[in-house]
């Protein structure tokens, strides 16, 4: 198929850069721009492409996105290494906001308190399971095999 790549150029200079296969520019939403202010933008197309294929054509996108000045907010494809890298820097950038999420999720619980099923003893949700395992469960067992043993008649 036949693909293009096109630049929106807005009143005030901003830059948009799209790929599309079909450049009919009667139809409405021949363009996603994320640019909400964009007025009269002028349409002019960069880059004709013969016989290629969609994913190729959205990395030809990319690479204007990346090597030119523009408003576009996301790239056109993410490959495993440039979301990688995304994921990374966000996590630098957001790292003090990111740990005030853990902080305020660790402090919620805990102050959630839960009653054991096997003893009945107060606990914090967070301990109740290692007390399930090590504490309820390793007496009760015990408590029941005494219990069948007590109840077995001997010949």
């Amino acid at each position: 198929m036949k693909g293009y790549i096109y630049k929106l150029t807005c009143e005030s200079g901003n830059n948009y850069y799209g790929s599309t296969f079909n450049i009919n520019r009667d139809s409405k939403g021949w363009y996603k721009c994320s640019c909400k202010d964009f007025i009269n933008p002028i349409f002019e197309i960069v880059e004709t492409i013969d016989d290629i294929n969609k994913k190729d054509l959205l990395l030809k996108e990319n690479d204007y996105i990346i090597n030119n000045v523009c408003v576009n907010r996301n790239i056109a494809i993410k490959t495993a290494e440039t979301h990688l890298k995304w994921k990374r820097d966000y996590n630098k950038k957001n790292r003090e906001y990111i740990r005030g999420l853990q902080r305020k999720y660790d402090d919620a619980k805990k102050s959630i308190f839960v009653n054991c099923e096997y003893c009945d003893k107060k606990l914090n949700i967070r301990s109740l399971k290692y007390h399930q395992k090590n504490t309820c469960k390793s007496n009760s067992k015990a408590d029941a095999n005494c219990n069948k043993m007590e109840n077995q008649q001997f010949f």
